[in-house]
């Protein structure tokens, strides 16, 4: 019977989907950043074109970067939503630092993908927002994935469990209670987790002024041609646009 009443919920949800889409990302600016000063995601590339290409058609407007000079208020103010994109190691100066940390607390949107959480490890604050820090993963394999929220604008297109070829990040420690969560892996599905019945992929939540959401999927080009995925993103994108 719950299992029932959860997929009804999400055909609900999904009856209100496009007019949520066109409510939030029309007329909204989105930065791609994509610098790192660590490992260099060779998707970083094509999943920008194809990130724009989505965004654009959702009716937003797109500026891709990978110079984090560009983060200083006069180019932040006109921006909605901030996406680090399979970024890594220490990025930012501390006037870069401050400058997105007015942006968060000015009401701004955070969007982070896979790489994101392997970088500045150092930055509390920045940690805070993300939700974890990646420690160390697998081999590259098959997993199942199981939605946790199903009526999320993120997740409500997504079966309840699917299997899914990636690179299984384990953190330095779980999001905290404050972290609404989207996405789990079953350890058992594959070899190389360390965090047993409880394994986090993706989350959401309000922080310091502003919207979080991230997602440890994306390590490799091809997953940028998956729609599912693609619009697991932009359903981030979305939620984290809105401004309360």
């Amino acid at each position: 019977m719950m299992h029932l009443l959860i997929i009804i919920m999400g055909i609900i949800s999904a009856m209100f989907y496009q007019e949520d889409e066109v409510n939030n990302l029309k007329n909204k600016n989105v930065l791609i950043f994509s610098f790192s000063n660590d490992y260099q995601h060779e998707s970083r590339e094509h999943a920008t074109i194809a990130l724009t290409k989505q965004i654009e058609e959702y009716g937003g407007s797109v500026i891709s970067t990978d110079d984090s000079s560009y983060f200083r208020k006069e180019n932040l103010d006109n921006i909605d939503v901030v996406v680090f994109l399979n970024t890594g190691g220490n990025i930012f100066s501390e006037a870069e630092q401050q400058s997105f940390i007015d942006f968060i607390r000015s009401g701004g949107g955070f969007v982070g993908i896979h790489g994101a959480a392997a970088t500045e490890y150092d930055w509390k604050w920045y940690g805070r927002l993300l939700g974890a820090f990646f420690d160390n993963h697998p081999k590259i394999q098959k997993a199942t994935l199981y939605v946790e929220d199903t009526s999320h604008i993120s997740t409500l297109h997504l079966p309840l469990s699917y299997e899914w070829n990636d690179e299984w990040y384990n953190w330095k420690e779980l999001p905290g209670d404050d972290i609404n969560i989207l996405l789990t892996v079953d350890e058992s599905t594959y070899s190389g987790g360390k965090h047993k019945d409880h394994h986090p992929i993706s989350w959401y939540h309000k922080f310091d002024g502003g919207r979080s959401w991230y997602t440890a999927l994306g390590h490799k080009s091809e997953h940028y041609d998956d729609t599912g995925f693609l619009k697991h993103i932009i359903g981030g994108i979305i939620w984290v646009s809105k401004n309360d």
